[in-house]
């Protein structure tokens, strides 16, 4: 099933995800939620969650727990306010889509280049520079980058770069 808090300036977490299955499997925060109470308070209680999606919440910063969500395979935090992300992300090995786009990033951190996993990737609408390390990303099919300043792409991800196979710079 799917909990969703969209548009609400607040989550009653005792009342909204308490009454949630004990299977939950998604989880949206959409639209002005408190996701350092969700995640600290109940979703990472939610050992089966693995879709999150917390759009458009002008978030600044994102909690550390969000590494204790392991079967984590959509991450979806695009529209907010983040300058950085908690390098405890990098434990999300599930995880196969990450959505960041519209933030206002500069660097990825490290610990997600191991995220095995992953084959999708949008980092549009940041400022983003991608690290050496993002070449790791072996199953890495689709990476969106437009509206970024990118310089160039590292060396060592153009030379993989016949394996994706969808770049997006616009």
């Amino acid at each position: 099933g799917t909990l969703d808090a969209s548009r609400r300036r607040e989550l009653h977490t005792s009342r909204d995800l308490n009454t949630s299955a004990e299977k939950q499997r998604q989880f949206s925060l959409s639209d002005h939620c408190s996701l350092v109470a969700a995640v600290r308070g109940h979703v990472t209680a939610q050992e089966n969650l693995t879709c999150l999606y917390v759009d458009s919440n002008n978030l600044k910063k994102i909690p550390a727990e969000i590494g204790t969500l392991r079967r984590l395979e959509r991450l979806t935090l695009s529209n907010n306010s983040l300058s950085s992300l908690p390098a405890e992300m990098g434990a999300l090995q599930r995880l196969r889509s990450l959505h960041l786009a519209n933030n206002s990033l500069t660097e990825l951190p490290a610990p997600l280049c191991q995220l095995r996993s992953l084959t999708f990737l949008d980092v549009s609408d940041n400022k983003i520079s991608l690290p050496e390390d993002v070449c790791l990303l072996r199953n890495l099919h689709t990476l969106w980058l437009g509206n970024n300043h990118l310089r160039s792409l590292p060396p060592r991800f153009r030379a993989g770069s016949t394996s994706r196979k969808s770049f997006h710079f616009h």
